[in-house]
């Protein structure tokens, strides 16, 4: 998820993390529906860390230049996530934790979910 461009340096391929899990194959909806064919019955716990990512930037296409800046840490350890409803749409249980990405970046929310968490693109 964290890539060396010659230009722009070290960056944090945050939009291509939250389409793999959310949208384009569904990863955590998957994993979701494993567990329910388990048998696991809720509450679960719900850990993101993402390391490697000290000096990194989400790129932006220049929306937003001001914001961006460097992560200043190697390992982003999230708070962890409970997830109450198997049933429930993965944007909306993983939408805070990616905020939480785009926060440390210098950002206040990730620009490719609307405030109904309903995948949008930048």
């Amino acid at each position: 998820m964290v890539r060396e461009d010659k230009q722009e340096g070290k960056l944090l391929l945050a939009d291509h993390y939250e389409w793999t899990l959310t949208q384009e194959n569904q990863f955590f909806k998957r994993l979701l529906a494993s567990l329910r064919g388990v048998g696991v019955q809720p509450p679960v716990w719900c850990f993101l860390t993402i390391a490697g990512v000290k000096g990194a930037r989400i790129p932006t296409d220049d929306h937003f230049p001001d914001e961006n800046r460097a992560i200043d840490r190697d390992t982003l350890m999230l708070p962890e996530c409970v997830i109450d409803d198997l049933e429930v749409d993965s944007s909306v249980i993983l939408r805070p934790m990616f905020d939480l990405v785009w926060n440390a970046s210098g950002f206040t929310r990730s620009f490719n979910f609307d405030a109904n968490a309903k995948w949008v693109g930048r």
